[in-house]
């Protein structure tokens, strides 16, 4: 159904395409929109990440609407993995940068660069109005939500 209405708009060359596929994705797929932007967020932008988790609460549902349920279970799912990957010395690293949103450059300490290469650090870059490129850092959204992160 959603693979004919974008054929169609595409026909009609629809500039609205974008905003009738979110529609159908809130109304045909997901049980809310509500649910679809948590999922959204919770992907901290990752493609990939966010195609992983709608496979998985597909798998915790019988069938459409995937339910908020089943979102949980997919970003709790996403969390353990998340949660492997974080070593106990690095919570510590992972508040401060949640507070500065810079990283320092540090030569002996690889512990940012691991963050980085494993996600649960991200980097963000924009240009500034002089197009001097910046960049700035946050916790993934999935490793902020974690208890640990919050001791």
């Amino acid at each position: 159904m959603i693979a004919k209405r974008i054929a169609l708009a595409k026909l009609d060359n629809d500039p609205t395409i974008g905003k009738k596929l979110a529609e159908s994705l809130e109304t045909s797929v997901f049980e809310s929109a509500e649910i679809l932007e948590r999922l959204c967020l919770m992907s901290g932008g990752h493609i990939r990440l966010f195609m992983k988790m709608i496979q998985k609460a597909m798998d915790h549902t019988d069938d459409l609407p995937i339910s908020k349920r089943a979102v949980n279970r997919a970003i709790a799912d996403a969390k353990d993995e998340y949660l492997d990957a974080i070593y106990e010395t690095q919570w510590t690293i992972l508040r401060t940068v949640d507070h500065s949103h810079q990283i320092l450059n540090e030569q002996d300490n690889r512990d940012y660069q691991r963050l980085l290469a494993s996600r649960c650090l991200l980097e963000y870059r924009y240009r500034d109005e002089d197009e001097n490129l910046k960049r700035w850092y946050v916790v993934h959204p999935l490793v902020k939500e974690m208890e640990k992160f919050k001791e």
